[in-house]
Protein backbone atom coordinates (compact mmCIF):
# COMPACT_ATOMS: atom_id res chain seq x y z
CA UNK A 1 0.00 0.00 0.00
CA UNK A 2 2.85 2.54 0.65
CA UNK A 3 4.21 2.04 -2.49
CA UNK A 4 0.45 3.14 -4.13
CA UNK A 5 0.70 6.14 -2.20
CA UNK A 6 3.75 7.25 -4.12
CA UNK A 7 5.23 9.58 -1.54
CA UNK A 8 8.91 8.71 -2.55
CA UNK A 9 10.41 12.38 -0.42
CA UNK A 10 8.88 10.28 2.98
CA UNK A 11 10.99 7.83 4.28
CA UNK A 12 9.26 4.38 4.06
CA UNK A 13 7.46 3.89 7.47
CA UNK A 14 8.15 0.72 9.74
CA UNK A 15 4.89 0.64 11.95
CA UNK A 16 1.10 0.97 10.47
CA UNK A 17 -1.55 1.09 13.19
CA UNK A 18 -4.83 0.22 11.75
CA UNK A 19 -8.21 1.83 13.82
CA UNK A 20 -11.77 1.21 13.17
CA UNK A 21 -14.33 4.16 14.58
CA UNK A 22 -18.24 3.38 14.92
CA UNK A 23 -19.90 6.04 13.81
CA UNK A 24 -20.22 9.04 16.89
CA UNK A 25 -16.51 7.63 18.40
CA UNK A 26 -13.81 10.13 19.27
CA UNK A 27 -10.12 10.46 19.49
CA UNK A 28 -8.49 12.94 22.67
CA UNK A 29 -6.95 15.55 21.97
CA UNK A 30 -3.07 14.60 21.82
CA UNK A 31 0.52 15.06 20.19
CA UNK A 32 2.40 11.62 19.08
CA UNK A 33 4.83 11.38 21.35
CA UNK A 34 8.07 13.23 19.79
CA UNK A 35 10.65 10.43 21.35
CA UNK A 36 8.69 7.59 19.66
CA UNK A 37 8.16 8.76 16.08
CA UNK A 38 9.63 10.41 13.52
CA UNK A 39 8.24 13.44 10.83
CA UNK A 40 6.03 12.87 9.49
CA UNK A 41 3.07 10.73 10.55
CA UNK A 42 0.45 10.29 8.00
CA UNK A 43 -3.27 8.72 7.95
CA UNK A 44 -5.14 7.22 5.32
CA UNK A 45 -8.98 7.63 6.05
CA UNK A 46 -11.49 5.02 4.76
CA UNK A 47 -15.43 4.71 4.24
CA UNK A 48 -16.30 7.88 6.23
CA UNK A 49 -15.46 11.86 6.20
CA UNK A 50 -14.63 13.25 9.57
CA UNK A 51 -13.49 16.17 10.53
CA UNK A 52 -10.41 16.73 12.81
CA UNK A 53 -9.35 19.62 14.90
CA UNK A 54 -6.35 20.64 15.51
CA UNK A 55 -5.18 22.87 18.42
CA UNK A 56 -2.64 25.07 19.50
CA UNK A 57 -2.65 27.49 22.66
CA UNK A 58 -6.24 29.37 21.96
CA UNK A 59 -5.82 28.37 17.89
CA UNK A 60 -8.35 26.48 16.97
CA UNK A 61 -8.56 24.56 13.58
CA UNK A 62 -10.94 22.36 11.73
CA UNK A 63 -9.88 20.27 8.77
CA UNK A 64 -12.41 17.83 6.62
CA UNK A 65 -10.65 14.67 5.89
CA UNK A 66 -12.46 13.24 3.17
CA UNK A 67 -12.71 9.89 2.75
CA UNK A 68 -9.69 8.16 0.30
CA UNK A 69 -7.58 11.00 1.46
CA UNK A 70 -4.16 11.02 2.90
CA UNK A 71 -3.45 13.38 5.76
CA UNK A 72 0.61 14.59 6.01
CA UNK A 73 1.66 16.57 9.49
CA UNK A 74 5.07 17.12 8.78
CA UNK A 75 6.87 19.88 10.55
CA UNK A 76 4.68 22.39 13.13
CA UNK A 77 1.31 20.49 12.57
CA UNK A 78 3.13 16.82 13.49
CA UNK A 79 4.91 18.26 16.55
CA UNK A 80 3.72 21.75 18.17
CA UNK A 81 -0.34 21.14 17.11
CA UNK A 82 -2.59 19.02 19.41
CA UNK A 83 -5.01 17.12 17.18
CA UNK A 84 -8.14 14.62 17.68
CA UNK A 85 -11.72 14.19 16.86
CA UNK A 86 -14.86 14.95 18.90
CA UNK A 87 -16.49 12.05 19.58
CA UNK A 88 -20.45 12.91 17.81
CA UNK A 89 -22.35 11.70 15.09
CA UNK A 90 -22.83 15.11 13.07
CA UNK A 91 -20.28 17.26 11.55
CA UNK A 92 -20.90 20.96 10.50
CA UNK A 93 -18.78 21.30 6.85
CA UNK A 94 -18.29 23.98 4.37
CA UNK A 95 -20.33 23.49 1.24
CA UNK A 96 -18.96 24.34 -2.45
CA UNK A 97 -20.22 27.72 -2.48
CA UNK A 98 -19.10 28.23 0.81
CA UNK A 99 -22.10 28.30 2.96
CA UNK A 100 -22.53 25.39 5.92
CA UNK A 101 -24.34 21.77 6.23
CA UNK A 102 -24.12 19.37 8.05
CA UNK A 103 -22.88 15.84 7.51
CA UNK A 104 -23.36 12.40 9.07
CA UNK A 105 -20.76 10.47 10.07
CA UNK A 106 -20.73 6.26 9.50
CA UNK A 107 -17.86 3.92 10.02
CA UNK A 108 -14.29 4.80 9.60
CA UNK A 109 -11.17 3.19 8.99
CA UNK A 110 -7.83 5.19 9.61
CA UNK A 111 -4.83 3.92 8.44
CA UNK A 112 -1.47 5.78 10.37
CA UNK A 113 2.17 5.12 9.13
CA UNK A 114 5.03 5.91 11.23
CA UNK A 115 8.64 5.85 11.73
CA UNK A 116 10.34 5.20 14.95
CA UNK A 117 12.31 7.35 16.14
CA UNK A 118 15.80 5.65 17.79
CA UNK A 119 17.00 8.01 20.09
CA UNK A 120 16.13 11.32 21.83
CA UNK A 121 13.53 13.65 19.72
CA UNK A 122 15.83 17.23 18.28
CA UNK A 123 12.94 19.30 17.35
CA UNK A 124 11.86 22.52 17.31
CA UNK A 125 8.88 22.53 19.45
CA UNK A 126 9.81 22.14 22.74
CA UNK A 127 6.03 22.93 24.50
CA UNK A 128 5.19 19.47 23.43
CA UNK A 129 8.53 17.52 23.34
CA UNK A 130 8.40 15.11 25.98
CA UNK A 131 12.31 14.83 25.15
CA UNK A 132 12.97 18.84 26.15
CA UNK A 133 10.14 18.44 28.43
CA UNK A 134 12.39 15.95 30.37
CA UNK A 135 12.99 17.69 34.31
CA UNK A 136 16.00 16.78 36.52
CA UNK A 137 15.19 14.47 39.15
CA UNK A 138 14.95 16.77 42.01
CA UNK A 139 12.54 18.36 40.04
CA UNK A 140 10.56 15.49 39.72
CA UNK A 141 10.63 15.40 43.74
CA UNK A 142 9.79 18.63 44.28
CA UNK A 143 6.48 18.04 41.58
CA UNK A 144 5.71 15.19 43.35
CA UNK A 145 5.97 15.98 47.11
CA UNK A 146 3.76 19.41 46.25
CA UNK A 147 1.36 17.05 44.30
CA UNK A 148 1.86 13.92 46.23
CA UNK A 149 -1.62 13.21 47.49
CA UNK A 150 -3.47 14.61 45.04
CA UNK A 151 -1.17 11.79 42.59
CA UNK A 152 -1.96 9.13 44.69
CA UNK A 153 -5.72 9.56 45.33
CA UNK A 154 -5.89 9.49 40.99
CA UNK A 155 -3.35 7.27 40.66
CA UNK A 156 -3.57 4.89 43.24
CA UNK A 157 -6.78 4.43 45.27
CA UNK A 158 -9.21 5.66 42.74
CA UNK A 159 -7.34 3.19 40.05
CA UNK A 160 -7.67 0.22 42.68
CA UNK A 161 -11.20 0.94 43.23
CA UNK A 162 -11.65 0.74 39.81
CA UNK A 163 -9.91 -2.29 38.92
CA UNK A 164 -10.20 -4.66 42.55
CA UNK A 165 -12.33 -7.40 41.38
CA UNK A 166 -9.71 -8.13 38.40
CA UNK A 167 -6.74 -7.17 40.53
CA UNK A 168 -7.58 -9.30 43.14
CA UNK A 169 -8.07 -12.47 40.67
CA UNK A 170 -4.17 -12.04 39.81
CA UNK A 171 -3.27 -11.79 43.90
CA UNK A 172 -3.96 -15.66 45.52
CA UNK A 173 -0.57 -17.10 45.94
CA UNK A 174 1.26 -15.68 49.51
CA UNK A 175 4.96 -15.49 48.53
CA UNK A 176 6.98 -18.46 49.96
CA UNK A 177 9.24 -15.86 52.30
CA UNK A 178 6.13 -13.65 53.55
CA UNK A 179 4.84 -16.86 54.68
CA UNK A 180 7.82 -17.70 56.38
CA UNK A 181 8.08 -14.46 58.40
CA UNK A 182 4.55 -15.06 59.14
CA UNK A 183 5.12 -18.70 60.53
CA UNK A 184 7.94 -17.49 62.49
CA UNK A 185 5.28 -15.63 65.70
CA UNK A 186 4.02 -17.28 68.47
CA UNK A 187 0.45 -18.48 68.48
CA UNK A 188 -2.28 -15.78 69.14
CA UNK A 189 0.26 -13.37 68.53
CA UNK A 190 -1.69 -10.07 66.66
CA UNK A 191 -0.54 -9.00 62.64
CA UNK A 192 -1.67 -6.32 61.12
CA UNK A 193 -1.03 -6.55 57.34
CA UNK A 194 -0.75 -2.58 56.27
CA UNK A 195 -2.13 -2.65 52.99
CA UNK A 196 -3.67 -6.26 52.83
CA UNK A 197 -5.37 -5.97 49.74
CA UNK A 198 -7.84 -8.78 48.94
CA UNK A 199 -6.06 -10.31 52.31
CA UNK A 200 -4.39 -13.34 50.71
CA UNK A 201 -2.04 -13.44 53.71
CA UNK A 202 -4.55 -13.12 56.48
CA UNK A 203 -5.04 -16.59 56.38
CA UNK A 204 -1.32 -18.09 56.29
CA UNK A 205 -0.98 -18.80 59.64
CA UNK A 206 -4.72 -19.48 61.24
CA UNK A 207 -2.66 -19.40 64.64
CA UNK A 208 -2.14 -15.95 64.63
CA UNK A 209 -4.93 -13.01 65.26
CA UNK A 210 -4.37 -11.39 61.84
CA UNK A 211 -6.28 -8.11 61.13
CA UNK A 212 -6.32 -6.10 57.94
CA UNK A 213 -6.44 -2.61 56.53
CA UNK A 214 -6.33 -1.20 53.15
CA UNK A 215 -7.49 2.00 51.42
CA UNK A 216 -9.63 0.36 48.63
CA UNK A 217 -12.80 -0.15 49.00
CA UNK A 218 -13.23 -2.43 46.35
CA UNK A 219 -10.14 -4.82 47.79
CA UNK A 220 -11.73 -4.75 51.53
CA UNK A 221 -14.64 -5.34 49.72
CA UNK A 222 -13.24 -8.84 48.78
CA UNK A 223 -11.65 -9.72 51.66
CA UNK A 224 -14.81 -8.94 53.72
CA UNK A 225 -16.44 -11.43 51.44
CA UNK A 226 -14.27 -14.11 52.39
CA UNK A 227 -15.02 -13.37 56.51
CA UNK A 228 -11.80 -11.89 57.09
CA UNK A 229 -11.19 -9.20 59.77
CA UNK A 230 -10.40 -6.17 57.25
CA UNK A 231 -11.05 -1.89 58.22
CA UNK A 232 -10.25 0.89 55.79
CA UNK A 233 -8.05 3.20 56.60
CA UNK A 234 -4.70 5.56 55.51
CA UNK A 235 -1.49 3.77 55.90
CA UNK A 236 0.02 7.32 56.91
CA UNK A 237 -2.25 7.33 60.08
CA UNK A 238 -2.85 3.80 61.38
CA UNK A 239 -5.99 4.06 63.73
CA UNK A 240 -4.21 1.29 65.98
CA UNK A 241 -3.08 1.72 69.74
CA UNK A 242 0.60 2.56 69.84
CA UNK A 243 2.63 -0.56 70.71
CA UNK A 244 -0.40 -3.09 70.66
CA UNK A 245 0.80 -5.03 67.85
CA UNK A 246 3.28 -7.78 67.58
CA UNK A 247 3.87 -8.43 63.71
CA UNK A 248 3.25 -5.93 60.94
CA UNK A 249 3.48 -6.71 57.09
CA UNK A 250 3.18 -3.78 54.41
CA UNK A 251 3.80 -5.61 51.03
CA UNK A 252 3.53 -3.64 48.17
CA UNK A 253 2.26 -0.67 49.36
CA UNK A 254 5.17 1.90 49.91
CA UNK A 255 6.14 2.47 46.76
CA UNK A 256 2.62 4.00 46.11
CA UNK A 257 3.60 6.75 48.34
CA UNK A 258 4.99 10.17 46.47
CA UNK A 259 7.38 11.45 48.36
CA UNK A 260 10.67 10.30 50.64
CA UNK A 261 8.23 12.18 53.36
CA UNK A 262 5.70 9.94 52.89
CA UNK A 263 7.46 7.13 52.70
CA UNK A 264 9.32 7.31 56.11
CA UNK A 265 5.65 8.28 57.43
CA UNK A 266 4.21 4.86 56.40
CA UNK A 267 7.50 3.22 58.03
CA UNK A 268 7.20 5.26 61.15
CA UNK A 269 3.37 4.00 61.46
CA UNK A 270 4.64 0.53 61.61
CA UNK A 271 6.83 0.80 64.22
CA UNK A 272 4.72 3.25 66.12
CA UNK A 273 2.16 0.30 66.62
CA UNK A 274 4.41 -2.41 66.69
CA UNK A 275 5.00 -3.38 70.79
CA UNK A 276 8.78 -3.89 71.98
CA UNK A 277 10.14 -6.59 70.66
CA UNK A 278 7.81 -6.50 67.70
CA UNK A 279 8.59 -7.62 64.06
CA UNK A 280 7.89 -5.68 60.79
CA UNK A 281 8.35 -7.18 57.36
CA UNK A 282 8.30 -4.01 54.00
CA UNK A 283 8.51 -4.95 50.66
CA UNK A 284 8.74 -2.48 47.87
CA UNK A 285 9.35 -2.94 44.24
CA UNK A 286 13.22 -2.75 43.17
CA UNK A 287 14.29 -0.67 40.02
CA UNK A 288 16.81 -3.02 38.96
CA UNK A 289 14.15 -6.51 38.12
CA UNK A 290 17.78 -8.62 37.84
CA UNK A 291 19.79 -10.54 40.29
CA UNK A 292 22.95 -12.52 39.52
CA UNK A 293 21.90 -11.60 36.10
CA UNK A 294 18.62 -13.74 36.66
CA UNK A 295 15.70 -12.11 35.44
CA UNK A 296 13.03 -11.08 37.53
CA UNK A 297 9.41 -13.13 37.55
CA UNK A 298 8.02 -10.02 36.83
CA UNK A 299 9.89 -9.67 33.17
CA UNK A 300 9.96 -13.75 33.15
CA UNK A 301 6.47 -13.33 32.58
CA UNK A 302 6.75 -11.12 29.53
CA UNK A 303 5.86 -14.14 27.66
CA UNK A 304 5.68 -12.00 24.10
CA UNK A 305 9.77 -11.15 24.23
CA UNK A 306 10.71 -14.41 25.91
CA UNK A 307 9.77 -16.18 23.13
CA UNK A 308 10.32 -14.02 20.35
CA UNK A 309 7.12 -13.19 19.40
CA UNK A 310 7.51 -9.48 19.21
CA UNK A 311 9.85 -6.72 20.90
CA UNK A 312 10.29 -4.77 23.74
CA UNK A 313 10.07 -1.55 21.19
CA UNK A 314 6.62 -3.20 19.74
CA UNK A 315 5.38 -3.36 22.78
CA UNK A 316 6.14 0.31 23.16
CA UNK A 317 3.93 0.75 20.14
CA UNK A 318 1.60 -0.85 21.32
CA UNK A 319 1.54 1.08 24.98
CA UNK A 320 1.58 4.09 22.39
CA UNK A 321 -1.49 3.20 20.81
CA UNK A 322 -3.07 2.66 24.24
CA UNK A 323 -1.92 5.88 25.71
CA UNK A 324 -3.49 7.97 23.07
CA UNK A 325 -7.58 6.39 23.76
CA UNK A 326 -6.81 7.60 27.09
CA UNK A 327 -8.20 11.03 27.85
CA UNK A 328 -6.83 11.89 31.32
CA UNK A 329 -5.05 14.94 32.86
CA UNK A 330 -2.27 13.44 34.99
CA UNK A 331 -1.12 15.54 37.96
CA UNK A 332 2.96 15.02 37.35
CA UNK A 333 3.86 14.02 34.10
CA UNK A 334 6.06 11.16 34.84
CA UNK A 335 6.97 8.54 32.44
CA UNK A 336 4.78 5.46 31.40
CA UNK A 337 6.48 2.34 31.77
CA UNK A 338 6.33 -0.56 29.46
CA UNK A 339 5.19 -3.66 31.26
CA UNK A 340 6.72 -6.60 31.62
CA UNK A 341 10.59 -4.51 30.83
CA UNK A 342 13.28 -2.82 32.90
CA UNK A 343 12.63 0.27 34.79
CA UNK A 344 14.00 3.66 33.21
CA UNK A 345 13.55 5.63 35.74
CA UNK A 346 12.13 5.66 39.86
CA UNK A 347 9.41 7.01 39.28
CA UNK A 348 6.96 6.07 36.84
CA UNK A 349 3.15 4.96 35.87
CA UNK A 350 2.90 1.41 35.32
CA UNK A 351 -0.23 0.87 33.02
CA UNK A 352 -3.14 -1.72 34.32
CA UNK A 353 -5.22 -3.05 31.16
CA UNK A 354 -9.06 -4.71 32.54
CA UNK A 355 -10.12 -7.63 30.46
CA UNK A 356 -13.73 -6.43 29.89
CA UNK A 357 -15.24 -5.57 26.72
CA UNK A 358 -13.60 -1.92 27.03
CA UNK A 359 -10.03 -3.25 28.07
CA UNK A 360 -9.89 0.07 29.74
CA UNK A 361 -6.04 1.14 30.49
CA UNK A 362 -5.36 2.71 33.91
CA UNK A 363 -2.19 4.16 35.45
CA UNK A 364 -0.99 3.30 38.74
CA UNK A 365 1.76 5.54 40.36
CA UNK A 366 5.16 3.63 41.19
CA UNK A 367 8.32 4.92 43.01
CA UNK A 368 10.96 1.78 42.37
CA UNK A 369 13.38 1.53 44.47
CA UNK A 370 16.93 1.22 44.65
CA UNK A 371 19.05 -1.20 46.28
CA UNK A 372 19.81 -0.21 50.09
CA UNK A 373 17.07 2.92 49.66
CA UNK A 374 14.53 1.19 51.99
CA UNK A 375 17.01 0.17 54.35
CA UNK A 376 18.45 4.11 54.70
CA UNK A 377 14.70 5.07 55.11
CA UNK A 378 14.17 2.33 57.93
CA UNK A 379 17.54 3.83 59.61
CA UNK A 380 16.20 7.17 59.95
CA UNK A 381 13.75 5.49 62.90
CA UNK A 382 14.72 5.94 66.28
CA UNK A 383 14.45 2.46 68.53
CA UNK A 384 14.47 -0.08 65.32
CA UNK A 385 16.91 -2.70 64.30
CA UNK A 386 17.55 -3.87 60.83
CA UNK A 387 17.15 -8.14 61.67
CA UNK A 388 17.52 -8.99 58.05
CA UNK A 389 17.43 -7.16 54.58
CA UNK A 390 17.59 -9.40 51.46
CA UNK A 391 16.33 -9.13 47.36
CA UNK A 392 13.47 -11.19 46.66
CA UNK A 393 11.72 -12.05 43.07
CA UNK A 394 12.32 -8.39 41.92
CA UNK A 395 11.44 -6.17 45.20
CA UNK A 396 13.67 -4.81 47.95
CA UNK A 397 12.71 -6.31 51.46
CA UNK A 398 13.77 -5.24 55.37
CA UNK A 399 12.48 -7.22 58.56
CA UNK A 400 12.92 -4.50 61.05
CA UNK A 401 12.33 -4.74 64.86
CA UNK A 402 11.60 -2.25 67.66
CA UNK A 403 13.43 -2.25 70.79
Amino acid sequence: MWERLELPAFEPPDQLTVNEYEAGQGIPPHVDTHSAFKDPILSLSLQSDVVMDFRRGDQLVHVLLPRRSLLVMSGESRYDWTHGIRPKHIDVVATPSGSLTTQARSKRTSLTFRRLRRGPCDCQYPTLCDTQQTATPQEVCDKLATHASHLEQQNVHEVYDKIANHFSDTRHTPWPQVAEFLNSFEPQSVLLDVGCGNGKYLGCNPQLLSIGCDRSLGLLGVGNARGLSVFRCDCLQLPVRSSSIDGCISIAVIHHLASSERRLTALRELCRVLRPGGRALVYVWAKNQRKNDKKSTYLRQNTAVNKEHTTEQAQRQKLARQLESMDQQLPVPLPVHTNRTEFQQQDVYVPWKTKDEQRTTFLRYYHVFEELELEKLVDQMEGVVIRKSYYDQGNHCVIFEKS
